[in-house]
């Protein structure tokens, strides 16, 4: 055996690499974990941000809809029979309160005519 040589050198070095890889590879796992989270968290915050936004945009693309306009119309009118039926001013206050409420959520250009010019009458 040559003087100062040590035979169990080259294991060390051999342990020592895998444990290095062992806790490079640690690492990467927790570090992909972090950024995972990270992502997600930051999809929250955005979703958080923009999605109020959103819904506004939706809500204002339903109410052009002519199923919508249709309906509201329909339901309208409906009030405006019952208002003209009503036989008590209690009753045609009522009606009349929520005939304007209900007219106010709709452009007034999708009023049908006869329709428009009985609300004005209000």
């Amino acid at each position: 055996m040559v003087e100062g040589s040590n035979p169990s050198g080259p294991t060390i070095r051999k342990h020592m690499k895998t444990i290095g890889a062992i806790v490079c590879g640690l690492l990467a796992i927790v570090l992909l974990c972090g950024l995972i989270f990270g992502f997600e968290f930051l999809g929250m915050e955005k979703k958080r941000f923009f999605a109020p936004r959103h819904a506004e945009i939706d809500r204002q693309v339903f109410e052009q809809t002519p199923s919508y306009i249709h309906g509201k119309n329909t339901y309208l009118t409906q009030l405006q029979g019952e208002y003209d039926l009503a036989d008590s001013k209690a009753r045609k206050a009522t009606l009349k309160t929520i005939i304007l409420r209900e007219a106010a959520t709709i452009d007034r250009k999708h009023l049908n005519p006869r329709l428009l010019q009985f609300i004005n009458s209000l």
